[in-house]
Formats: C-alpha cells, structure tokens, sequence
C-alpha cells in the first residue's frame, strides 16, 4: 500500500516539474517575444535619428557663424553617440535573447540553432552577417551566400524553385519569416 502512495506520489511531482518546466519556457518566449519587439522599436528609433543627422547635413550653417557651427557639430556628435548606444542596446538584447533560447532549447550556442529571417536581419543591422545559411522549407533546403548589398543570394540556381527565390527575402512569405527556418553556416 504504502509503495502505491510513494509512486502516486512521485508522479504528481513529475508531473508539477514539467508543468512548471513548460510554464518556464512559455514565460521565456513571452520575453523573447517582448525583446523582438523591443528591437524592432529601437531600430526605428535609429532610423529617425538618422534622418535627423541626414536633416542636420543638409542645412550646415556657414563657418563664418562659429556659433552656430559650433552648436551645429555639437548636435551631430550627440546624435552620433546615440545611434551608437542604440546599436550597442541592441547587441545587448540579442545577447539576452540569444541565453534565453539556449535555456528554452538546451542549445547553448546559437550557431547550431535555427533563426528566424528577422534575426538574420538584425544580425545584419548589427554588422554581424553570417556567410551562408540554409533555409527549410518544406521538409527541403537550399543554401543562401551572403553578396553584400544584395543580400542572400540562392547558392546553386538549380535549387532555385517555387519554394527558394533567387533572393533569400523574396523567398520567404511574411508568415515564414517569424518562423526559425534558417540555421547558420558560416
């Protein structure tokens, strides 16, 4: 009798720790979640101090006014080292993001995790862009080097299909690019 209530006993446990288990992960990816969009509003932030800096550029005061020039390159020093802390917030929050899917996964190292397109993006805001990746989709893969301004580019043509664009972003509907479909190379 008693062993019966030990092992009743021992499963309500284990079931309570992997209950717990999956309330810790959903948790996790709630703050993933919030992190992603917390980058996405950083990056407009920098977008519209860039366009301030691209305003300031364009209406530079003459140098003969000292004060005003002087003011004039105060301004863009202060918007320059913003965008610069900008970025490095950010890196600091994929940083962040990047522990919280090893604790979920159990994938210390995200080089042998999958990303989302939007990841890919953000690791190429942040000069950090991979060489190749290969993209799943559909139980198939194809692989993406990266060409510089025109960003991932199909490896093989003979791959290039319905499913795999030339373009790595023409080849992923809006629904795929949440989707952690793409793993790192190189």
């Amino acid at each position: 009798m008693d062993s019966k209530k030990k092992e009743v006993k021992k499963s309500k446990t284990d079931d309570s720790i992997d209950v717990n288990d999956k309330l810790l992960d959903l948790l996790l990816w709630y703050q993933i979640e919030d992190s992603n969009h917390w980058i996405r509003f950083t990056e407009l932030d920098i977008k519209m101090h860039e366009n301030m800096l691209r305003d300031l550029y364009r209406n530079e005061p003459c140098k003969l006014f000292k004060k005003q020039h002087k003011k004039w390159e105060d301004d863009i020093e202060e918007i320059e080292n913003t965008i610069q802390k900008k970025y490095r917030e950010i890196e600091d929050e994929l940083l962040i993001i990047e522990k919280m899917q090893g604790q979920i996964t159990g994938v210390k190292d995200m080089d042998t995790g999958n990303i989302s397109f939007y990841d890919l993006l953000t690791l190429l805001k942040c000069n950090k862009q991979p060489k190749e990746v290969e993209v799943t989709i559909c139980k198939r893969k194809a692989v993406y080097y990266f060409a510089g301004e025109d960003g991932y580019i199909l490896k093989n043509r003979k791959d290039q299909t319905v499913d795999f664009e030339f373009y790595l972003g023409d080849a992923l509907a809006d629904s795929q690019k949440l989707d952690k479909i793409i793993r790192i190379i190189k």
